[in-house]
C-alpha cells in the first residue's frame, strides 16, 4: 500500500512473508523512493531497518532500505571458514578425503583470515553430502551453504 507522510512524501506499507510467518513492514520515504521496482508482489527482497514492538504481542518492522535479491541459478556455494583451525597434515588429509568422497556441482569457497579462495571446478562438491562432515571437522559455525 502506498501511504503518505504528513509532508506528502510517499512511503510504503506491506506484509513481508517467509516460510515461518509474516510481519507488517513500513518503508520510509527515502527507502520507498530508492526501492523502485523491487517493491512488487512476490518479489524476493532484502529489508534493512528495525523491529517495532507496538503493544501486547504486536510486532512490526520499520524499514529504511529495501532492495531486490537476485536468485542464483544453479548450486549455492559451500563456504568454509578455516580461520580458527590449526591446519596440519592430519587435517589436510581429512579435508581432501571429504572433498573426494562428495563430488558435485557446488563451488567451494574457503576463507582463511581475510583471504577467500574458490577451489577449482574439479574440486566442487555435493553440498548436502559434504555439509555434515565439514561441520564435524570445522565446527558448526564454520560451514555455510
Amino acid at each position: 500500500q502506498r501511504r503518505y507522510t504528513r509532508n506528502g512524501d510517499p512511503m510504503g506499507r506491506f506484509m513481508l512473508e517467509d516460510m515461518s510467518g509474516s510481519i507488517e513492514v513500513t518503508l520510509f520515504p527515502k527507502g520507498f523512493a530508492a526501492a523502485g521496482d523491487a517493491l512488487a508482489e512476490d518479489a524476493v527482497v532484502l529489508v534493512r531497518g528495525r523491529q517495532d514492538r507496538r503493544g501486547e504481542g504486536e510486532t512490526a518492522f520499520l524499514a529504511n532500505e529495501l532492495e531486490a535479491v537476485e536468485l542464483r541459478k544453479g548450486p549455492i556455494p559451500v563456504s568454509l571458514d578455516v580461520d580458527r583451525v590449526d591446519i596440519d597434515d592430519r587435517w589436510l588429509e581429512a579435508f581432501e578425503r571429504m572433498l573426494s568422497e562428495c563430488p558435485g556441482e557446488a563451488p567451494v569457497h574457503i576463507r582463511v583470515g581475510d583471504s577467500v579462495v574458490q577451489l577449482p571446478e574439479s574440486r566442487w562438491v555435493d553440498a548436502r553430502t559434504l555439509a555434515g562432515p565439514m561441520r564435524e571437522l570445522l565446527g558448526a559455525d564454520a560451514v555455510r551453504t
